[in-house]
């Protein structure tokens, strides 16, 4: 938020990927340090790594308080009144099952019983989908630059990861494919970062981090409404050891994908339709 409003979402791609890369190789050494220490020694270890971090965030992150004399509660009234950021964020949540609910949890189960897969190439081929946003994150903010449309940038990235998963769905693809195809859905799931920015240019600069917050909590919300519900229709289906069940489970994610996606071409029409008045008047 200290840099220009047009590099926000790089600036946010940068961080995640950051965070992303700590994610993707830090459980070696993690591993390393439970072995000889013990989880219990790591876990306090971590616990006071984060106060200590927290404290320097402190001293060293500028001041951004607004000198507004607006209350919380009012702010928070704001974001939540907001049709658009309300919108934009259950958007934003119907597009995360393919990170939230199946390289997250059902993926790994879904290659197994699907695809015949060992649990080692089935975790490696997920791994994939980690790597693609981690790399993702800076290539669709540079699209959406490019483009100057944040809203048509998102479109293209839910299109991509609906397309994916009917494939993957639809047909039996080789490994190869599916490593190609997970790469692909990673980077468009980078569609969170400028999903969190776009909502957070439908309010007013001093509620700005605020709606972050609230879009981050909305599509993390709709990430347990996905475990929920697929391992909900996997059991009523078939259980864990049918395929078919895992089929109909999974099927979930590119039928919300299409709706997210319809929602954000919503958005952009009504965008559209709201510059051209400006300009009428």
């Amino acid at each position: 938020m200290t840099f220009a409003e047009k590099r926000f979402s790089r600036m946010l791609s940068f961080s995640v990927t950051i965070g992303l890369i700590g994610a993707i190789y830090g459980g070696g050494p993690v591993s390393c340090l439970c072995e000889s220490l013990g989880y219990q020694k790591v876990l306090r270890l971590f616990a006071l790594s984060g106060v200590i971090l927290a404290a320097i965030t402190y001293w060293i992150i500028p001041n951004m308080n607004s000198s507004s004399k607006d209350t919380v509660l009012s702010n928070i009234k704001e974001v939540f009144t907001n049709s658009r950021v309300i919108l934009s964020c259950i958007f934003a949540g119907l597009l995360v099952g393919p990170l939230e609910g199946f390289a997250d949890v059902w993926g790994t189960s879904f290659l197994k019983e699907t695809y015949g897969l060992h649990s080692t190439v089935a975790a490696s081929l997920l791994s994939m989908i980690f790597i693609g946003m981690c790399f993702g994150s800076p290539v669709l903010s540079f699209i959406a630059e490019k483009t100057k449309s944040t809203l048509l940038t998102i479109v293209g990235a839910g299109a991509v990861m609906a397309i994916s998963f009917v494939l993957l769905l639809a047909w039996k693809l080789q490994t190869g494919f599916l490593s190609i195809n997970f790469v692909l859905v990673g980077v468009c799931c980078a569609y969170q970062i400028l999903a969190i920015y776009k909502a957070s240019t439908f309010v007013s600069e001093q509620v700005a981090g605020l709606t972050t917050a609230v879009a981050n909590m909305i599509i993390m919300t709709f990430g347990y409404a996905f475990h929920s519900i697929i391992g909900g229709i996997i059991q009523i289906a078939g259980g864990p050891d049918s395929s078919t069940a895992f089929f109909y489970g999974i099927a979930v994610i590119p039928v919300t994908l299409c709706i997210g996606t319809l929602g954000y071409v919503y958005l952009y029409v009504r965008e559209k339709k709201a510059k051209a008045l400006t300009l009428k008047v």
